[in-house]
């Protein structure tokens, strides 16, 4: 099947796509699959993303050694159904099961996404709605512009009200209990760690 062209994040509604499809393609592009709709990736993201998706992954990464959970970045597939295939900035997958050759198999338990321009829609909106439905844990959505963090937590199948992060705090991931500062990963100068803020939940 002849793969179409199309422009960076627009959405094709004229074609319904499978998964079986989107893994038949064998061209350079990246695209994501969303209940069968095609969205094209932008080439590259900004220098500041890169920056924060390293400095975020590395850290939990670090976090993680001996235990069971693993980290895992873009360009990684995740099947969430047979239309709908993502791939999220930073993803920790908790149940070796999903993890197949070439794809997740199954929802994170949690997602990052990084926020940019072409992006901030779909990661705020479709992406939140399509996490919550596959049962994400945590979700937290990065923005570099704002240097604030928000937190989805799921709850009875539910997102609850977001939690706002300013970038002198921390941010406890629960799941796989692991606590970022937040003043690092947006590379500002907070030496005084013993003033910085922690949420208690």
């Amino acid at each position: 099947m002849t793969q179409p062209f199309k422009k960076n994040w627009i959405q094709n509604s004229e074609m319904h796509y499978s998964v079986k499809e989107y893994m038949s393609w064998d061209d350079d592009k990246r695209y994501e699959l969303i209940a069968g709709s095609l969205y094209g990736l932008a080439p590259a993201p900004r220098t500041k993303h890169q920056k924060i998706s390293v400095s975020i992954s590395s850290r939990i990464f670090m976090q993680l050694i001996g235990k069971d959970c693993k980290i895992f970045e873009a360009p990684t597939d995740v099947v969430l159904s047979e239309d709908t295939v993502v791939q999220p900035d930073i993803m920790i997958i908790c149940d070796k099961s999903k993890i197949a050759e070439k794809f997740i198999d199954g929802a994170p338990e949690v997602i990052f996404e990084i926020l940019s321009p072409s992006t901030s829609f779909k990661d705020k909106q479709i992406k939140l709605h399509l996490y919550e439905k596959y049962g994400v844990k945590e979700y937290f959505i990065v923005s570099p512009d704002q240097e604030i963090v928000e937190l989805y937590r799921l709850k009875k199948d539910k997102f609850q009200f977001p939690i706002v992060y300013n970038w002198d705090q921390k941010i406890k991931i629960n799941t796989i209990d692991v606590e970022l500062k937040l003043w690092e990963i947006f590379e500002k100068n907070f030496p005084e760690e013993k003033n910085a803020k922690t949420e208690k939940l």
